[in-house]
């Protein structure tokens, strides 16, 4: 069991022993040597990424399997390519498994990357599902940066008595490198407060915003897209191109933004991340470390500010606590909230950034698309934007839209407001703004 701080290298102390074993077995022998499980399909494609290039120029193999692709494509090219070691998520290992397209009965190894995490998220009868079909005689290594105890007790429950914990560290604090900065706002103030930090982050390098929510998510990526910005959004409900089309841009363009949930917070090792937003707090202090954990990796700075409603309850005095133990300046007033331990009183919380306000006042910065077409009937009890002679600001026009790069896939309320935002390449400079 090993633990150490995001960004300190936990992948390659793993891979690089796994494929010199690997290279040490007879070149004739067609088992797995080693399986490397994940929780999301992003993290399995960047580990077998590494994998691979660790490998280049040895007889190692790698492969990836993972839910969202075709399951026969994944079987030929474990036919044809080898299986040395396999990188994939559970439930597609167990698919394999239970059609008996793959075995494990010879299996040597077998990593658990981001182990506290499967076992939270109801992976833990999957997990002990491969565990039991693995060689008895296997070696199991569970990695993460956090550990939380009751986690622990179920890790413990897969290992041999005498297993051996490695913590490089404190377990479950993030870098000192990292600069934590909270900001005490209204949920009414969030968007605002997000568009001066991303103004103030331009040409320092990529962004990374964090909401909790699937629909705040596409909405609050629709929203930073269409005022010109480089975002792209991703959360659960995308298909795994959408995904992966997301990431690559991302990966690519270096002042571009990414809008994400808690599925770009664990393991994803993207470059020239020098800004980590938390729209909204996360409800567990370790999907906190994790999160803020995407900068200020590999020894470089990064900055993560977090956006404090007061009605976060207890959560925020974890976050007290972690920032004591990271050496953080801690604000007097976020001391004042986490002894509350209760909502501030004054604050507006909107039930979703994709549904209206219930406030009746017209006070929503978006748009009322129904009214641009002549097609809005709520008359002075709508709650989205008008302008003062009650007419809507006019869309951009066609060739508006082309002049500022717009891609002619993302219409005018159309698919960037359901989610399905970025989805291609068109609109981008070399540098990650608008062409």
């Amino acid at each position: 069991m090993a633990t150490a701080q995001t960004g300190s290298g936990k992948t390659i102390a793993y891979l690089l022993p796994l494929l010199g074993s690997c290279l040490k077995r007879p070149p004739e022998s067609k088992w797995t040597h080693a399986l490397v499980v994940a929780p999301t399909r992003e993290l399995s494609l960047q580990i077998f990424e590494q994998a691979r290039k660790l490998a280049f120029g040895t007889p190692a193999v790698c492969v990836a399997i993972y839910g969202g692709a075709p399951k026969q494509a994944q079987l030929t090219n474990l036919e044809h390519v080898g299986r040395d070691v396999i990188i994939g998520t559970p439930g597609r290992l167990l698919d394999f498994l239970q059609s008996q397209d793959l075995k494990f009965d010879k299996t040597k190894f077998l990593v658990l990357d981001e182990a506290d995490r499967m076992l939270d998220m109801g992976f833990e009868k999957d997990i002990r599902g491969l565990v039991e079909e693995i060689n008895p005689r296997r070696q199991i290594l569970l990695f993460s940066a956090t550990f939380p105890s009751q986690v622990q007790g179920l890790a413990r429950g897969m290992l041999r008595r005498d297993y051996v914990q490695v913590a490089i560290g404190m377990i479950g604090s993030s870098p000192e490198l990292i600069d934590q900065e909270l900001i005490h706002v209204s949920n009414r103030g969030k968007y605002s407060a997000l568009g001066k930090l991303l103004q103030s982050n331009n040409g320092k390098g990529k962004a990374l915003v964090f909401a909790e929510r699937k629909s705040d998510v596409a909405a609050l990526g629709a929203r930073l897209h269409d005022s010109g910005l480089a975002a792209v959004s991703i959360h659960g409900d995308l298909d795994q191109n959408q995904r992966v089309s997301a990431l690559r841009i991302f990966t690519k363009y270096p002042n571009a933004i990414l809008v994400a949930t808690d599925v770009a917070s664990r393991g994803l090792d993207i470059g020239n991340i020098s800004l980590v937003v938390n729209y909204d707090l996360p409800r567990s202090i370790d999907s906190y470390v994790h999160r803020i954990g995407r900068t200020g990796r590999c020894g470089n700075r990064g900055r993560a500010v977090s956006f404090v409603t007061g009605d976060e309850g207890g959560m925020l005095r974890d976050v007290v606590k972690h920032l004591q133990h990271t050496k953080q300046e801690i604000p007097p007033w976020l001391v004042d909230l986490s002894q509350e331990g209760r909502p501030a009183r004054g604050f507006y919380a909107p039930p979703s950034l994709s549904k209206p306000r219930s406030n009746p006042t017209s006070d929503s910065s978006e748009p009322c698309r129904a009214f641009a077409h002549g097609r809005c009937t709520r008359g002075s009890d709508c709650r989205r934007l008008h302008d003062g002679v009650g007419r809507e600001k006019a869309p951009p026009s066609p060739q508006q839209r082309r002049d500022r790069g717009f891609d002619s896939v993302t219409s005018w309320g159309g698919p960037a407001s359901s989610g399905a935002v970025g989805s291609g390449e068109a609109g981008f400079n070399s540098d990650g703004g608008w062409a």
